[in-house]
């Protein structure tokens, strides 16, 4: 069955949100940003998600994700971040005045190697159109971009649980989504289940854990 939200209530839902939100960090890179980008079309909802490359200095390589980065000392805000990086990442432009109805609750990002802490935003954008636009990965970055439909996140048979295996320990488990021969984890479903709980409708649960 196709997914569509109404992207009227979608706005309202937002409009009435109030985002848990951090203390800023000192340093400018450690400020995240990430853009939580739905297209509604005629039939359906899409959400853009990326599949990163696999690079060693990338502590999220291979990760399915959203279109995101790190701030830089010219961006103006953390929505200026989400936009800049989207275009870099996917080649979609999009209107930070318009597009841009809420944000999701920040979460806290722990840096390997010091003691600094960051924080990600989550700036969610909403637009019509009869087809959804192409996407233009950056290879350097983003190995695969994709419009997924709303009703394969949410159909009952993609909860499932990722085992992150641990050294001299048993593995951990997560909730997560299965897309495919990739998994959704970590803060990207974190992101999707507080994107759940705005517009009222839940994630479908995850086996029990092993």
């Amino acid at each position: 069955m196709l997914y569509r939200l109404d992207p009227d209530v979608l706005r309202a839902r937002f409009a009435t949100h109030r985002p848990v939100t951090l203390p800023l960090p000192v340093q400018t890179r450690a400020l995240a940003s990430v853009a939580l980008i739905l297209c509604h079309t005629p039939q359906q909802t899409h959400l853009c998600m990326i599949r990163r490359t696999t690079r060693e200095d990338d502590r999220w390589s291979g990760h399915m994700a959203l279109p995101g980065g790190r701030a830089s000392e010219q961006d103006a805000d953390s929505v200026a971040v989400a936009v800049r990086e989207t275009h870099e990442e996917v080649g979609l432009l999009l209107d930070s005045q318009l597009a841009c109805i809420g944000q999701l609750d920040q979460l806290q990002l722990r840096n390997h190697g010091d003691a600094r802490q960051g924080v990600l935003h989550a700036h969610v954008f909403s637009m019509e159109a009869p087809r959804l636009p192409p996407l233009t990965p950056e290879p350097r970055e983003v190995a695969e971009a994709y419009w997924v439909g709303l009703e394969e996140l949410y159909h009952p048979d993609a909860a499932t649980l990722y085992s992150l295996p641990l050294p001299d320990a048993s593995p951990m488990h997560f909730p997560a989504i299965q897309y495919g021969e990739h998994v959704v984890w970590g803060l990207t479903y974190k992101l999707l289940y507080n994107f759940s709980q705005v517009i009222d409708t839940p994630l479908p649960l995850p086996p029990q854990q092993p």
